[in-house]
């Protein structure tokens, strides 16, 4: 009878502790979108004042780098970035080539974002307090068309 009813009882207890597991898996995922890391700090007085994009390789020597000032262009750009959809992420084997996009405000806040193929970014938000959570590296869920940015190094 007592060995039957720890048996319930140790069951009972890694049962819920499974299912705690699970469930603090399921919540500890971190899905954001650029609009709530980025546009939510943008203030409605503010103004853009450019987009500068970074070709980068592993050679320094090969960078490449424009700036963008066009307003027009820059709202397009940030209407084709407000499509991502973030989970947050951690990859240890990124590539050496990568564009870095700095989104300039003429405040000074600015909020880079660095794209490392179509699925992986790290966004960097001056805006929000300097802890653990002012950036983050993020698994792009609906990948990202990199030629919008590439038509640029033509």
């Amino acid at each position: 009878m007592k060995s039957k009813r720890f048996k319930l009882i140790a069951g009972f207890t890694l049962s819920a502790l499974l299912t705690a597991a699970v469930l603090w898996r399921i919540l500890s995922l971190h899905y954001a979108s650029f609009d709530e890391l980025v546009l939510d700090y943008v203030k409605e007085t503010d103004t853009y004042y450019m987009i500068d994009i970074t070709k980068r390789t592993e050679d320094y020597e090969d960078w490449e780098r424009v700036e963008i000032i066009d307003p027009s262009e820059i709202q397009g750009l940030i209407s084709h970035f407000s499509k991502m959809k973030l989970e947050s992420s951690r990859d240890g084997g990124l590539p050496w080539e990568y564009y870095t996009v700095r989104i300039q405000l003429k405040t000074g806040a600015h909020f880079d974002m660095h794209l490392y193929n179509d699925q992986y970014i790290r966004i960097e938000n001056s805006r929000r307090p300097r802890d653990k959570y002012n950036g983050g590296e993020f698994k792009i869920s609906n990948g990202f068309d990199t030629a919008i940015l590439e038509q640029y190094f033509k």
